[in-house]
């Protein structure tokens, strides 16, 4: 991640900041000129500064919190978002789980049919773990794995590229294999029907090869350096992206 000033200078900062740190450091670096931008974090009319003496310490409430993300987290037993027994295609390994600057968190599928390339599939797209569907509309779904209704805290699995048409209704609460939505190109840029699925655990995407790894169906995703590419592994298999749907691309469940 890099934050470029109004001068066209660039500042790379470390990966281990957290994305609240990082959209703050952004922010003044979109406000303030480069001369100026280190006050305004760290100096004493800093943000902050202002900051705490409206609503206390962070640091300290941070600590109370705990991390966002426990350095013993494990994902919950996952199954691919597909039916039993159907032959679909990874047409997309780990890309950006929303957009420019999110992890590469997402995979995409697309079913195997006879349709036109973006007709509004027939097959159905399933929820992968049991859980409430806390959000529903504008091609998205949310599933949220621990019930509370809330897509901010907990895990939450976010399935992209729904038909409107046909699409569960928010506040559903499912069980794995449950119909979600329809596969299609509605949503966003998609040069085929496909569904876009990704993790969030409160409320951070993760990445899908990362220290948490997207397990589906106990296969594991392998990111490649390219977006878009990419496999799952489970032991001795191995299913390998392609966008076109091609052989070696085929997975079912």
């Amino acid at each position: 991640m890099e934050l470029e000033f109004d001068d066209g200078t660039k500042l790379r900062l470390h990966p281990s900041l957290n994305s609240g740190s990082v959209a703050v450091m952004h922010l003044m670096a979109l406000l303030r000129p480069r001369d100026r931008w280190e006050d305004s974090l760290y100096g004493p009319q800093s943000f902050p500064g202002l900051y705490t003496t409206l609503f206390g310490d962070p640091w300290t409430r941070e600590a109370a919190a705990g991390p966002v993300i426990p350095a013993n987290l494990l994902q919950p037993t996952l199954e691919l978002p597909i039916p039993p027994g159907e032959r679909w295609s990874l047409t997309g390994g780990p890309h950006p789980a929303w957009n420019a600057g999110t992890p590469r968190g997402a995979l995409d599928f697309s079913p195997i049919t006879s349709e036109e390339r973006c007709a509004v599939s027939a097959r159905w797209v399933v929820a992968s773990a049991p859980g409430v569907i806390t959000r529903a509309g504008s091609n998205a779904v949310v599933l949220d794995l621990d019930g509370d209704g809330r897509e901010q805290t907990g895990w939450a699995i976010v399935y992209y590229h729904l038909s409107a048409n046909g699409m569960i209704a928010p506040g559903t609460r499912v069980e794995p294999g449950a119909q979600l939505g329809h596969p299609s190109c509605e949503g966003g840029r998609a040069t085929g029907k496909h569904v876009h699925i990704a993790r969030k655990f409160n409320g951070e995407w993760l990445a899908a090869d990362g220290p948490v790894p997207l397990v589906l169906s106990g296969w594991q995703a392998i990111a490649d350096e390219r977006n878009y590419y990419g496999a799952l592994v489970r032991g001795a298999e191995r299913v390998t992206s392609d966008s076109s749907g091609q052989q070696g691309s085929t997975i079912m469940r």
